[in-house]
């Protein structure tokens, strides 16, 4: 969400902090970029692939949120379903490496941000964990990390990080790094 000024910025300090600690650590360049936007990818050390929003009847609908926000997207966008949500998220998440050469797949498993609270799916259901692991495969290969998200526990949203310890072992069963 920086603008285009900001990135610029950001990559110039990042460029004179490598310079001036060079002897001393190694600083790199990464950015987290939304699957969705339009910046320009060029420039940095890694980027972190992530899935922010829905493409959802020709928009873009935000759905890390609140759950209150959440609650609304899955009641407008997919019947109240909260299992055709989660899988919709999967769905445009196996699309990542078409929108970048992504060294970092973003918190695999966001649309779980809540499920500790409020339970919009069943996160342990064979349907559930079929989508989930649908995803895995298709990024097996083409995306080399993971990252493993506390900031959900951090914010009081979950105990637990994610993506989950049985997601977390395919991940890594498949070669993915954490």
């Amino acid at each position: 969400s920086m603008s285009q000024e900001g990135t610029e910025r950001y990559k110039k300090e990042i460029k004179e902090l490598k310079k001036r600690y060079q002897d001393k650590i190694d600083i790199f360049c990464g950015l987290e970029v939304d699957m969705y936007s339009e910046i320009d990818l060029l420039g940095y050390d890694y980027l972190i692939g992530s899935v922010h929003y829905l493409l959802c009847d020709g928009k873009y609908v935000g759905f890390d949120r609140s759950a209150e926000v959440v609650k609304g997207v899955i009641v407008e966008y997919f019947d109240g379903n909260g299992m055709k949500y989660a899988k919709a998220y999967y769905k445009a998440l196996e699309e990542l490496p078409n929108y970048g050469d992504f060294d970092i797949v973003g918190h695999f498993d966001l649309v779980t941000k809540h499920c500790e609270n409020v339970k919009f799916f069943d996160e342990n259901s064979d349907e559930y964990l079929h989508a989930a692991l649908k995803a895995v495969n298709s990024l097996a290969g083409k995306i080399p990390f993971f990252e493993v998200n506390t900031g959900a526990i951090a914010r009081g949203y979950r105990k637990t990080p994610y993506p989950s310890m049985l997601l977390m072992r395919e991940l890594k069963r498949l070669g993915f790094g954490a």
